[in-house]
């Protein structure tokens, strides 16, 4: 095998897959609120969800991201499992147009030749153009798509070397179940099913390998794109839980039944349909199992979704607030409840806080697995908890509101008002945190020592802050006094005025910039008006009203 031919199949897979990821976010931020709005509205009944999924995955080109947004849809409650199904169903075979895309274009034509004039025009039009937000992401899609296909090119050049060199009639002595397991393999380590069938029309194109076992490869594709779902179904909601298991069960059923009817799709294809060019013949062959697949589990949608119901109950989950929510308790116990599952939120923004800050990693200098651990994590992780959080606090304002509705006595009343006041706080200590994150990164990984050391700072301070808070939290029961609650605030506006002073000097001294110490100020503000927001929910949980809260606070 040439080497070079190798190197160059990979740089072009490699541009074949940055160009998909590229299209994938400038289309996100070109119209994501436009398809969010499409799929909020055009969701509403089983049909116009298939229709919406293949639309919508057609034009954005990423059953991933059409995948994750519905899993949000269902779990916020804006879109019903059995229609969340339809979107994915509708997904799968919206994806196939990307095949349609490749087989139609860059294999019919000379497409280097007229994808290199595209990729220079749109670069030089992206480098004038950077200001002008919104003709620069029309200009990146343009990009994507030379790039896409350029790769494309590459692929098919350096195939063709590889081809003579490398003999697949021993991998076809083990069936096509073994070519099942490569799509399959290949898509789960890619991540991009558009990408696994490119790759399969180009070993098509160049005769490595039959249409047969074309047609198996791109069988295990369809379950490959899965694993990403599998692996994001372990910690969230028995609603998501079910979508995603959904999503799984459809691909390993239609990747059986494409299995066991293989020779007579192909046959069909071929004979009936008259296809005799193979290219067009295997994307043929992927949307008609998407499209049979859809026949074949509407009818059968009921049942699927009570089974799954019963594989994944809501009650899983839920709090003991949404068991209580329609037989609610007598008064007394159900301000107990309140008042304990509104420490477990507090505890809940703590830990939340302890995840954003990156308390964890207190270390000055990382090590390099540090930084890479750093480098791959997945900022959608945070967004997800701090909507969770959103979440809790809804549900305990909805029972908060179902304990107001019941006679309570002037004491009572006013301290479910406190309880629903000390959740509120909880939560914006967690926003206060959640808005400054990205500052926070910046400076820890700033070549600037100031910078760095003072986000390092600033998660030891956190830490010593946060073991006062669990102590006083362990000694509740006890009572909380205002000299407590009062020297831990008035240590909390220390740390900010210290935190000031510093960058006052740093800026005097040339070690920020005016912009940073301004962004540093910001910070230093809003960790403590976290601090402050999270020992107003304790004094509001424990203490008798906000007069005793006012003068521990004005100190």
């Amino acid at each position: 095998m040439n080497g070079s031919s190798f190197w160059m199949f990979l740089a072009g897979l490699g541009l074949f897959l940055y160009g998909m990821t590229m299209m994938e976010r400038v289309l996100r931020k070109l119209s994501g609120r436009t398809f969010k709005l499409f799929l909020r509205r055009h969701t509403n009944n089983l049909f116009k969800a298939i229709l919406g999924g293949a639309l919508v995955t057609g034009l954005l080109q990423s059953s991933s991201l059409v995948g994750f947004m519905t899993l949000a849809f269902v779990g916020a409650g804006i879109i019903s499992f059995r229609n969340a199904l339809g979107i994915i169903l509708g997904a799968n075979l919206g994806t196939t147009l990307a095949s349609w895309i490749v087989v139609s274009v860059g294999f019919k034509l000379d497409i280097e030749s007229y994808s290199l004039p595209v990729v220079a025009v749109s670069a030089l039009a992206m480098f004038f153009l950077e200001n002008r937000k919104r003709l620069y992401h029309v200009f990146q899609v343009f990009f994507a798509f030379g790039i896409l296909f350029v790769g494309l090119g590459y692929m098919k050049v350096s195939a063709l070397d590889m081809v003579g060199d490398f003999n697949f009639s021993a991998y076809a002595a083990y069936g096509n179940w073994f070519f099942v397991l490569a799509g399959f393999v290949l898509t789960s380590l890619i991540q991009s099913s558009s990408a696994a069938v490119a790759i399969t029309l180009t070993a098509l194109h160049t005769g490595t390998i039959g249409f047969p076992q074309a047609a198996a490869v791109v069988i295990g594709s369809e379950v490959g794109t899965t694993v990403k779902f599998i692996l994001a179904g372990f910690r969230i909601s028995a609603e998501k839980k079910r979508v995603v298991w959904g999503n799984f069960i459809f691909n390993i059923v239609l990747l059986l039944l494409a299995f066991v009817f293989l020779n007579a799709l192909i046959s069909f294809i071929r004979d009936f349909l008259g296809v005799k060019d193979v290219l067009i013949a295997l994307v043929s062959f992927q949307s008609l199992i998407n499209l049979f697949g859809i026949l074949l589990f509407v009818p059968l949608i009921s049942l699927f979704v009570k089974m799954l119901t019963r594989l994944f109950p809501s009650g899983e989950d839920k709090s003991q607030l949404s068991l209580l929510r329609e037989n609610i308790p007598v008064s007394q116990v159900g301000i107990d409840i309140l008042k304990e599952e509104s420490a477990k939120a507090t505890r809940q923004v703590m830990v939340y806080i302890r995840e954003m800050l990156d308390v964890d990693d207190t270390e000055k200098n990382p090590g390099f697995i540090s930084g890479i651990k750093q480098l791959a994590g997945v900022s959608g992780k945070h967004t997800e908890a701090y909507s969770d959080l959103k979440k809790l606090e809804g549900e305990l304002l909805a029972f908060s509101l179902q304990l107001r509705g019941q006679e309570l006595d002037r004491k009572e009343h006013e301290e479910v008002s406190h309880l629903v006041e000390s959740i509120r706080y909880a939560i914006q200590a967690a926003k206060s945190i959640k808005d400054i994150r990205h500052n926070i990164k910046d400076f820890r990984e700033s070549a600037n020592d100031f910078q760095h050391d003072w986000a390092y700072q600033i998660r030891k301070e956190w830490t010593g802050f946060e073991n006062s808070l669990t102590e006083l939290l362990d000694n509740a029961e006890q009572g909380l006094s205002n000299s407590a609650l009062g020297e831990r605030l008035k240590h909390a506006y220390q740390d900010k005025e210290t935190g000031a002073k510093l960058a006052a000097d740093a800026l005097q001294h040339g070690k920020l910039s005016s912009e940073e110490t301004s962004t540093l100020l910001n910070m230093e503000r809003e960790i403590f008006l976290a601090k402050r927001s999270l020992l107003n929910a304790l004094s509001l949980r424990f203490q008798q009203g906000k007069m005793e809260q006012a003068k521990w606070e004005q100190g």
